[in-house]
């Protein structure tokens, strides 16, 4: 029962797709009551889809990058004031960020400029001629809010060609003749947004957009989506695991992971190494908002 119970991953982004499902038709049923508020709702979900373009190529970079950015600046807030203390308990690497001089400051700022400014947007524009090409601009809708069980059933689609796809991307960049100059000059700060430009490209740009191009994904599910997979990489390169899950420590001692949501791990047998280490066992969270205690610490 044990052994079973190790493999117990309970993606908490599921969480986040019911809650906001419910906030969705709770802000759909206020609009049919409330005059001023339907007037707003109104206005804006037919505003974006009557310049479907815009608000796509537009619209997604700049939700994409504020999500990031929220949970990102609370997380160097935190590494700074150490306050919520609640969430030391959630570190599973003992080091806080690291120092920057400022050459390498400027570097990294331009990395990431470079992702959200330009890289994002320029594939925004590449899918949106994707989508016409294969006569999905329908799918573009930001006023058509799907059932929960369809929006459950794609999400869950989503996140699955998203860790095959990642898996064998992540682990090609892994071979000796790559692994130097694009994947291990990625500083490990906070989020997938500081991959060296052909890494973010593959991993953050050509890998969810093959999801939710091949699950004909709807726009109000892609959202959720997208914030579940820039979300993830916040917690996990900032010495943090997720609520109500483990964590695979894969910027330090245990970089065979290659998936990002355990599956491919477990099938392909690269975790094995930290499913029997104590490590494991000090952040395995089940069922439960508090780790157990880090006997490696004592």
């Amino acid at each position: 029962m044990l052994r079973v119970l190790k493999f117990i991953h309970i993606n908490p982004f599921y969480l986040l797709i019911l809650f906001g499902y419910g906030l969705t038709r709770i802000s759909e049923w206020i609009a049919n009551k409330s005059g001023s508020w339907s007037s707003v709702w109104h206005v804006t979900s037919q505003c974006l889809d009557r310049h479907k373009p815009i608000s796509y190529i537009f619209g997604l970079p700049i939700y994409v990058i504020t999500i990031h950015w929220i949970f990102a600046a609370f997380l160097i807030l935190y590494d700074i004031t150490k306050c919520p203390t609640f969430l030391e308990r959630f570190r599973h690497q003992n080091r806080s960020m690291d120092k920057l001089d400022m050459k390498e400051l400027t570097s990294l700022a331009k990395t990431v400029v470079t992702n959200q400014l330009v890289i994002l947007p320029a594939s925004m524009v590449l899918t949106h001629y994707l989508l016409r090409f294969s006569n999905d601009l329908h799918l573009i809708s930001f006023s058509k809010v799907p059932s929960f069980s369809r929006m459950f059933y794609k999400f869950t689609l989503c996140m699955m060609i998203y860790e095959v796809v990642f898996f064998y991307l992540y682990w090609m960049l892994h071979h000796p003749l790559l692994h130097k100059p694009v994947q291990k000059a990625n500083t490990s700060r906070n989020s997938n947004q500081h991959q060296q430009p052909i890494e973010y490209i593959l991993l953050s740009i050509v890998t969810p957009s093959l999801a939710i191009f091949f699950t004909k994904c709807d726009t109000v599910t892609s959202l959720f989506f997208l914030t579940a997979i820039v979300v993830g990489p916040i917690f996990e390169n900032s010495n943090h695991h997720q609520l109500i899950s483990f964590n695979n420590e894969s910027n330090d001692d245990f970089n065979e992971y290659y998936g990002s949501n355990d599956m491919m791990n477990i099938l392909h047998g690269t975790c094995k190494n930290f499913l029997k280490s104590e490590n494991f066992e000090n952040h395995r969270v089940l069922l439960s908002m508090k780790p157990p205690k880090r006997k490696c610490d004592e």
